[in-house]
C-alpha cells in the first residue's frame, strides 16, 4: 500500500510545532487539476473556526 501524498500548510514555524498536512488528492479534486500538476500551483483556501483549510482554489 502506498502512502497518500500530502501537502503541508504554509504556517510560520512560531505558530506550530508540526505543519498541518492536507491530502494532495483532495486539493487537486477541489481545484480541478491532476495531483501531478499541483507542484508550483499557487492556491488559496478559507480557514475554518478550528483552523483547518477548506474551499481550495487557484490563486
Amino acid at each position: 500500500m502506498t502512502r497518500p501524498r500530502s501537502l503541508p500548510a504554509d504556517v510560520p514555524p512560531s505558530e506550530r510545532a508540526e505543519p498541518e498536512r492536507y491530502l494532495a488528492a483532495d486539493i487537486a479534486a477541489a481545484v480541478g487539476v491532476p495531483v501531478s500538476d499541483l507542484p508550483g500551483t499557487r492556491l488559496t483556501a478559507e480557514v475554518s473556526a478550528d483552523g483547518r483549510l477548506s474551499s481550495w482554489r487557484r490563486a
